[in-house]
């Protein structure tokens, strides 16, 4: 597998504080039989211009097509067999496409992913964000860590390997959805009999929102996007019982404030004893526990906005 010609796509949109590390990162692999398509989506920042100074990188200019269209071109104007992604917002790490290649030991694996963590010069708040999701495990299999390599149901599109014929067959990402691309593709994918890895060190370093304002925010898309594949599959993981466990927990307590009373006060109780466990620190633990309340507000009503629409647009 180390002699695979390897197609590595980014889309970017107005990602001029990272795209410069994001390329410097991947020309400092220590596999170097690849090529580089940069799809700038329609950027009105400095983008253009820093994307300019690299001459050996294919870049497509589109007005704003979205990350799924972006990365549809990207596959098809690609020659490799072996289709990367990673996002404009991360750095990966040297052996990141030797990593991903060790997992399609098999033809019926279709896709490999792998972890994700902090850079270094991340903001301090998106490193805490980056421990929060690994510590409530939020969403599902996104921030998953650790252990060998395994099969899973889903991997990130900010850090995955794809087989070129198995995507163009598939049909690609689905267009003008985001985020959750990535999701209803292996959910597509594992439907028609292909079979997806997981790398753990397959790393990739990922940029988090930072302020409170920004990650409620990717909260509200990240619910959004899941309500609208229950609407089009129906409940096919365990993250889509959680508003439905949410909403049981409140009409049990509509039954009586007290009870409603004392279910919140012990969830609060318990969250701030498991955060505190995990960090051994005061300060971290209230970050982490308005990024639970944010994330439980925000998500769920992303979810019942998706829910309920009937098409994107």
């Amino acid at each position: 597998m180390n002699e695979q010609f390897v197609g590595i796509i980014i889309p970017v949109k107005n990602g001029s504080q990272a795209i410069k590390k994001c390329l410097e990162s991947i020309f400092s692999l220590d596999y170097k039989n690849f090529e580089l398509i940069v799809i700038d989506d329609g950027s009105t920042d400095d983008t253009p211009r820093i994307l300019s100074e690299y001459k050996t990188v294919r870049i497509i200019t589109t007005k704003g097509i979205g990350p799924s269209a972006a990365r549809n071109m990207g596959i098809k104007e690609a020659k490799a067999e072996f289709i990367a992604f990673t996002d404009g917002d991360c750095l990966v790490d040297k052996s990141w496409l030797k990593e991903l290649l060790k997992g399609f030991v098999a033809q019926d694996i279709a896709a490999v992913g792998g972890s994700q963590s902090s850079p270094a010069d991340d903001t301090e708040f998106g490193k805490d964000i980056q421990s929060f999701l690994e510590i409530v495990g939020f969403v599902a299999e996104y921030t998953k860590k650790g252990g060998c390599v395994k099969p899973t149901k889903h991997n990130p599109s900010c850090n995955a390997m794809y087989r070129r014929d198995v995507l163009l067959r598939a049909g690609g990402f689905l267009e003008n959805f985001w985020p959750g691309e990535d999701l209803e593709l292996d959910y597509r994918l594992i439907r028609g009999g292909h079979k997806l890895m997981f790398n753990p060190d397959a790393v990739v370093y990922h940029y988090r929102p930072a302020t409170i304002g920004k990650y409620a925010r990717m909260m509200y898309r990240y619910g959004f996007a899941q309500g609208y594949l229950v609407r089009r599959y129906g409940l096919f993981r365990t993250l889509h019982f959680e508003p439905f466990l949410l909403a049981f927990i409140l009409i049990l307590g509509m039954r009586g404030f007290g009870l409603l009373r004392d279910v919140f006060i012990l969830s609060v109780f318990a969250a701030v004893v498991w955060f505190f466990a995990r960090s051994l620190n005061i300060k971290k633990t209230a970050v982490f526990l308005e990024l639970l309340f944010a994330t439980l507000i925000h998500w769920n009503i992303g979810f019942i906005k998706g829910i309920l629409t009937k098409e994107m647009k």
